[in-house]
């Protein structure tokens, strides 16, 4: 760490940083209440990582994983719950999310795919019983690859539906990941050639 100086004011006279000019994880809910509070922490810090304790944070509005990493203490350590009355939902912008359950409870996907080059770790996407299941996760306009790697997807109508996406680079990499229980792997493929599935595990599922 190194002491910097600041402007003065009634309220502070220094500026203490990390010394490599990092700044340190913001983790929730030790320094920041919500998800949507340490996700904002981030942004006006520059933090490239939000660090979410192990239990269940319920997320009651839409938040943005732009250019920074959301990590929890691992599947069914670190829950992420939807709300059942509105539709708010994780949208990745060029991050990372890794290491949590993902849970929705309305018809609406829990995680979309947007922009930017896109890396999912060891996350587990699930509907709570007796909601209207859907899909799980959407990939909207995946412009830059994306990397989907150790997840399970499960109890729902539909894993991963596939929109139209914006010519370039865009592309899906799935590796080792677990499909169970769902009426359907994919849709809109073909909107998306480079589309590929490696080393998954798909059983009790209905159309590939």
């Amino acid at each position: 760490w190194e002491i910097v100086p600041a402007g003065l004011s009634p309220d502070a006279i220094v500026e203490i940083k990390p010394l490599n000019g990092q700044q340190a994880p913001v983790r929730v809910p030790a320094e920041q209440p919500t998800v949507q509070a340490g996700l904002l922490a981030a942004n006006q810090i520059d933090a490239s990582e939000v660090v979410l304790s192990a239990g269940t944070h319920a997320l009651t509005t839409p938040v943005s994983v732009a250019g920074r990493k959301l990590r929890g203490a691992g599947i069914g350590l670190t829950i992420l719950q939807l709300p059942a009355t509105t539709s708010a939902s994780i949208s990745m912008f060029g991050g990372v999310m890794q290491d949590m359950t993902i849970v929705k409870r309305t018809s609406a996907p829990s995680t979309e795919i947007a922009e930017g080059t896109n890396r999912i770790r060891r996350v587990e996407f699930a509907t709570a019983p007796g909601t209207s299941a859907g899909s799980l996760l959407v990939v909207s306009e995946a412009d830059q690859p994306t990397v989907i790697e150790s997840c399970v997807f499960h109890s729902s109508t539909l894993a991963i539906d596939v929109s139209p996406i914006r010519a370039g680079n865009g592309s899906l990499t799935v590796a080792n990941s677990i499909f169970r229980d769902l009426g359907a792997v994919s849709f809109g493929n073909q909107f998306l050639p480079r589309m590929t599935f490696s080393n998954c595990v798909i059983t009790r599922c209905g159309s590939p």
